[in-house]
């Protein structure tokens, strides 16, 4: 649980999102990497840890429906991270 939080307090510095569907969409990430999958029925089964698998699945509907993210701020997002360990720019 330690690293989603971390992942959350990356990207909330990038994106001005709701927590709730911050949370959601990390660990919609999380699952996605886990199961290799992009089946929603068993991302939702990845996630339910403590919830159960149908609050998951509205979740995840929830957030498709939901969730907006601009280019400009992924881009942004994609650069600072790899460009502060590698510290060259091509």
């Amino acid at each position: 649980m330690r690293h989603i939080s971390t992942v959350v307090n990356i990207l909330k510095q990038h994106f001005s999102i709701d927590k709730r569907l911050l949370n959601s969409l990390v660990l919609m990430l999380s699952s996605l990497l886990q199961m290799r999958t992009v089946n929603i029925k068993l991302l939702a089964q990845a996630m339910a840890n403590n919830i159960k698998t149908d609050s998951a699945y509205g979740k995840l509907q929830c957030l498709i429906i939901k969730l907006s993210i601009d280019m400009l701020q992924l881009s942004a997002l994609m650069l600072s991270c790899f460009y502060k360990k590698m510290k060259t720019y091509y």
